[in-house]
């Protein structure tokens, strides 16, 4: 049997994820306006765990069934990666860069069944990010990648490595 499509109530998503520590914001997308709720790292303030939800800033719509999975991602927030976008005219200005994505949540099933992935997903995000924080940091400040080791301001970084010459 096919697992039936939840449209979920808004207040209810909201309140699920206010519980959690997570405060909504509003982003611009192609088709509008969308609720963001956002966590930022107790540690490293520059570590956030963003979810999207899908849902617009009235709480009435949200997209129809096969484009509406909530995601849930880890974004790094730098002063330097903000000029960096604002002196190009970078459509974005919000100084974020993308770290890590989890499998995104389809509104498939109960609504506690949902709501258990979306805390999962949140989970693993905050526990990356846990690991970002206690491990050594750049030069610059940012974080490192636990698995390669490099900033994940990856290009944005004033101090990355310079390459060597030849001798």
């Amino acid at each position: 049997m096919a697992a039936t499509f939840n449209a979920i109530a808004f207040t209810a998503l909201s309140t699920f994820l206010k519980s959690m520590g997570f405060e909504p914001t509003t982003i611009k997308t192609k088709d509008g306006h969308e609720v963001v709720f956002e966590r930022r790292h107790h540690g490293d303030e520059q570590l956030i765990v963003l979810i999207y939800t899908s849902c617009s800033p009235d709480g009435s719509a949200v997209r129809k069934k096969g484009k509406d999975a909530i995601r849930v991602c880890l974004v790094a927030e730098s002063d330097r990666v903000k000029a960096v976008q604002k002196h190009y005219g970078s459509y974005r200005q919000d100084g974020r860069i993308g770290l890590a994505s989890a499998t995104r949540v389809n509104r498939a099933g109960t609504t506690e069944s949902i709501f258990a992935r979306i805390r999962s997903r949140a989970q693993g995000m905050y526990r990356l990010a846990n690991q970002m924080h206690r491990e050594a940091h750049c030069t610059c400040g940012a974080p490192l990648f636990p698995d390669t080791g490099k900033c994940v301001l990856r290009g944005y970084c004033p101090d990355k490595p310079k390459a060597t010459e030849a001798a």
